[in-house]
């Protein structure tokens, strides 16, 4: 309850609370993970890493695409649209 309380708290309504507490729930992470969509962890990890491009956080944006390269080599194709994205 205190966890729903500080969802919509922070959320400010029900909507988006609801959006929270589904996509940000461990055991749907765990659930998909277990049944062999993994791809998962390195797409949140690729997403975050040029959300923080966008605002300029490089050091994290950096940090946060290694993470995803070692956690699967397929994010190695958003490496690319990141170099396109810093060069404009």
């Amino acid at each position: 309850m205190l966890l729903l309380w500080g969802v919509m708290r922070i959320a400010g309504t029900k909507r988006d609370a609801f959006f929270y507490l589904f996509w940000f729930n461990p055991i749907s992470i765990v659930i998909s993970y277990f049944w062999g969509a993994g791809d998962v962890i390195f797409t949140a990890l690729a997403v975050f890493s040029l959300i923080l491009l966008h605002y300029r956080k490089y050091p994290l944006s950096g940090l946060l695409m290694a993470g995803a390269v070692f956690t699967s080599v397929f994010s190695l194709a958003v490496i690319p649209i990141m170099l396109v994205y810093l060069v404009q």
